[in-house]
């Protein structure tokens, strides 16, 4: 387990860039935690695990009382080529990497 560490807590945020609507979990997650302002100690446990190319987890990241801090939506430029992704901001107090 990793404490985040003390003085600027800004360092320590966690940035996930994905496609649009890849998890509608995730989703609801970040509207709701946008939406609702608790104190940190209220804020769930958040585990993000990455896969490998034949589908098995390789790693899994938990963010203990994690929270989104800023959200930027997937720009509507058609004339670009480039496919939708949004940007979500996540603030934690303490991490575990397996």
């Amino acid at each position: 387990m990793i404490r985040k560490p003390a003085g600027n807590p800004q360092n320590a945020d966690v940035t996930v860039v994905r496609g649009v609507d890849k998890s509608q979990v995730f989703t609801d997650w970040v509207k709701t935690t946008l939406a609702e302002q608790k104190p940190d100690e209220e804020h769930p446990d958040l585990t993000v695990t990455q896969y490998d190319e034949k589908g098995q987890p390789a790693h899994r990241i938990t963010l203990n009382r994690a929270r989104v801090t800023r959200w930027d939506g997937a720009g509507l430029d058609a004339s670009s080529g480039e496919p939708a992704k949004e940007t979500v901001t996540i603030a934690y107090s303490e991490i575990t990497i397996e």
